[in-house]
């Protein structure tokens, strides 16, 4: 009996140790597309804007199929948030953003390139008081970004 006990015992305590030695991260393949980032190009519905041209891109991966993003030097915030999540689909060129915008994408590690299409809300956002009125922003924003080394 008192064998069986010990080995009981050994099995339990092997098997905390292989729990507790293990994380979610000791198996992720990390994505080409992680990494800091600098916009080259923006093309809005296929006009240029460059008032991106520099912006920072910062994307972390801390799931298999997922991660964070940061973009601290934004140029509009309700084009591409300061910060958020990104998540993969069973698409390989699509990614999904702050679990509600699914983008296309691609990368060969040295440039990326995100799709957004932005959708269209029919609306405005006013203050009167202010006198400030920005327009919700819809249609096709193309960012071309470069790696920063």
């Amino acid at each position: 009996m008192r064998t069986f006990s010990m080995i009981r015992q050994l099995t339990f305590l092997t098997l905390i140790l292989l729990m507790t030695g293990c994380s979610d991260n000791d198996s992720i393949e990390i994505e080409n597309f992680i990494g800091n980032w600098t916009v080259s190009q923006v093309l809005y519905d296929g006009e240029v804007k460059t008032e991106w041209m520099g912006t920072h891109l910062t994307i972390e991966q801390n799931k298999i199929d997922g991660g964070l993003y940061s973009m601290t030097d934004t140029k509009y915030d309700s084009i591409w948030s300061s910060q958020g999540t990104w998540s993969r689909t069973a698409d390989q060129f699509r990614l999904v953003l702050d679990d509600t915008l699914t983008v296309d994408f691609s990368s060969d590690g040295q440039r990326l390139n995100i799709i957004k299409r932005l959708p269209w809300t029919a609306q405005s956002t006013c203050d009167s008081g202010a006198g400030v009125c920005l327009p919700i922003v819809t249609g096709m924003w193309d960012f071309k970004f470069e790696r920063e080394n």
